[in-house]
């Protein structure tokens, strides 16, 4: 979440340049934040809009579970509840949580558009996916580190939850050298929930990490650090410019 708006590139390319980066990243899974609504549903509309038809070959999915678009709004057929990937022989769920009361109350869905309480939208989609037979869970959200360990960590069935919104930077002490800020905890934060493992992650802001996750045969999660870096948004737009 809280790709569109918060630079002058926004102000300029109004998502466009946001999106044509994301378009070639190919994401799996785009969950929605805050900031996406500032300008209301119909720039949002034409976010994912542009999003989902610049690279033919990658149309990226809006999960967004907690998100009721009004009656009249031009969000409605653009947001999924979730998603189920395949992974080589597996079916992974997706769940996708924006922050309710933030969103509400300091950006601008249009009227009639509203968010639901985060915890019960997440457990009701977790369970039609375990319903389905997908027993996998990743929630990608939009409600901060803490949140994610008390709110999210502690549902049913979840196995990872990659988070937004605090910024927060995970790592140990080779993270905060070569990121010059602190870490608030370990990457990734492992919590048990029902006796299984549970991770939590969160790559702060401007990506300055990729990781890879595995799960294996008996359904426990653990995760590797392939880079870390640190990508700000200029050197993102400067490529965005020369293509």
């Amino acid at each position: 979440g809280d790709a569109i708006t918060g630079t002058a590139y926004y102000s300029m390319f109004k998502g466009e340049a946001d999106a044509k980066m994301m378009s070639l990243l190919c994401f799996d899974a785009f969950t929605l934040g805050n900031h996406e609504f500032d300008d209301g549903d119909a720039s949002l509309a034409k976010f994912i809009d542009k999003l989902q038809t610049m690279n033919a070959a990658c149309a990226t999915p809006v999960v967004a579970t907690n998100v009721i678009p009004g009656t009249s709004s031009p969000l409605l057929g653009k947001l999924k509840k979730s998603l189920s990937l395949t992974v080589g022989t597996e079916q992974v769920g997706v769940v996708g949580i924006d922050i309710r009361n933030k969103t509400m109350l300091s950006s601008s869905p249009s009227a009639g558009t509203t968010l639901t309480d985060e915890r019960t939208a997440a457990q009701a989609e977790i369970d039609v996916l375990l319903g389905n037979g997908v027993n996998k869970i990743i929630l990608v959200t939009h409600l901060g580190y803490n949140n994610d360990l008390s709110l999210m960590a502690t549902l049913r069935g979840v196995d990872v939850v990659i988070g937004g919104d605090s910024h927060s930077l995970l790592g140990n002490d080779f993270t905060k050298s070569v990121a010059f800020s602190s870490v608030k905890g370990e990457y990734a934060t492992e919590v048990t929930n029902e006796g299984k493992k549970v991770c939590v992650v969160q790559a702060t802001t401007r990506t300055p990490s990729i990781t890879k996750w595995f799960f294996d045969v008996y359904d426990i999660v653990y995760t590797t650090i392939l880079h870390t870096y640190i990508i700000y948004h200029i050197s993102i737009y400067m490529i965005y410019i020369q293509i």
